[in-house]
């Protein structure tokens, strides 16, 4: 009889710890930095690194990177292909896949929207998925370095347990602790 009274809020607790809720919010800020080209040997073709700094209105401050490969053989048909990103943050990491597409062109800069695809995370973001989507302005410092700035807005779902999940939790093992004690007590 006291196995089951401890076994059913157990059981509860564990199957709510399990099914984890999520919460979807908006993400947006500010984005800059710096790209160096690295040519391929293919005329036009590079291999894009890209680091700098950023700051999210709601997680704050993060580094954002990413690698990507740029094909700029066709001047009214810039592409990009192979897009990956991640930006660190100090609660943790959230990274995904990106394209970019040019909207403007002048000398020696264009303007570019990237659609970031978000994949996962570690931290907080364990589990994270969503997209946003960035306007950049890019400005050719040398023929192989780009200065880049923007703005970006999206939606990020997060993965949290419930506070109620948690103190069931916690209440359980309560009594677990104590049915043991009691039980070895009366020995």
């Amino acid at each position: 009889m006291i196995r089951t009274v401890v076994a059913i809020p157990m059981a509860l607790a564990a199957f709510s710890c399990a099914v984890a809720p999520v919460r979807a919010s908006i993400i947006s800020g500010t984005l800059n930095g710096a790209s160096t080209l690295i040519a391929t040997g293919n005329p036009g073709i590079y291999t894009q690194d890209f680091s700098g700094d950023g700051d999210d209105f709601t997680y704050g401050s993060f580094t954002p990177m990413g690698i990507s490969i740029i094909d700029d053989s066709n001047p009214s048909a810039f592409t990009i292909t192979h897009g990956g990103f991640l930006e660190a943050f100090s609660e943790g990491t959230l990274f995904g896949t990106d394209t970019r597409s040019e909207t403007a062109r002048g000398p020696g800069g264009e303007t570019v929207t990237i659609d970031f695809v978000i994949t996962g995370g570690t931290g907080l973001f364990a589990g994270a998925t969503g997209e946003f989507d960035a306007t950049v302005n890019v400005t050719a410092i040398s023929p192989t370095t780009d200065s880049e700035s923007g703005t970006y807005i999206g939606t990020l779902t997060l993965a949290t347990p419930e506070p109620g999940s948690l103190i069931l939790f916690g209440s359980a093992a309560v009594v677990v602790f104590c049915m043991r004690r009691r039980r070895t007590s009366a020995l």
